[in-house]
């Protein structure tokens, strides 16, 4: 991935706030640069939402979901603007697999 696009990346790969794991292991399905684990190490300690809602700050009971055996058993969806414009995210639960369309 060409540095200029690198920060773009690395907004997409974290938008979900799913750690420093959950984020490397989502950006190794589709993306490489030398360096992308420190970055998105980086990136991910550096946000101020997943300081705040981070596993040991949580004070209620997490709810339990149920776990896919097949892709695209169990999808979700999410709607987000960015730069004035507005898109559709579609993620597998399964393969960790997303998508997002400009709309």
């Amino acid at each position: 991935v060409p540095g200029s696009l690198r920060p773009l990346m690395l907004k997409y790969v974290h938008a979900g706030h799913t750690g420093v794991q959950g984020c490397i292991r989502r950006a190794k399905q589709m993306l490489f640069w030398v360096g992308m684990s420190s970055d998105i190490t980086n990136t991910v300690e550096s946000c101020t939402t997943c300081e705040r809602y981070q596993q040991s700050n949580q004070k209620h009971e997490v709810m339990t979901h149920e776990i896919p055996t097949l892709p695209f058993e169990i999808v979700g969806s999410d709607l987000f603007h960015f730069q004035g414009d507005e898109y559709l995210l579609i993620a597998d639960s399964y393969s960790g697999f997303f998508d997002f369309a400009k709309l």
